[in-house]
């Protein structure tokens, strides 16, 4: 699966191996991982870890099919995250300006963001 390129932004989950323990102990992602068709191919949105979780365990991942409209990714990516993630300042910065370059002005980032 290809990923969008905000949710590249977000990095791996700092407890990594305790993380993939969890997806092995449940024989999978409950959680579904989110994406959307995009030049008739997939483009992950939501749950890149736990997409890569099932890849290193050879698990089935649990996927969902969502429609986003492409003036909605960026802002359905970060609600998806922003919440259950405690940001570093260097992840945030990267999330401000990858919505600038992207044409966000500075009134939706900071409500996107909070910053």
């Amino acid at each position: 699966m290809e990923w969008h390129p905000l949710a590249e932004k977000f990095g791996r989950i700092e407890d990594w191996e305790g993380f993939k323990a969890s997806i092995a102990e449940t024989h999978g992602n409950e959680l579904p991982v989110l994406f959307r068709m995009k030049a008739d191919k997939r483009q992950g949105l939501d749950g890149r870890n736990r997409w890569l979780a099932c890849q290193e365990l050879g698990l089935t991942c649990n996927i969902e099919q969502v429609t986003v409209a492409d003036e909605d990714v960026a802002g359905f990516i970060i609600r998806r995250n922003i919440s259950r993630r405690h940001l570093s300042k260097e992840t945030r910065q990267g999330l401000v300006a990858a919505l600038r370059d992207d044409g966000h002005s500075a009134r939706s980032i900071s409500e996107l963001v909070g910053s």
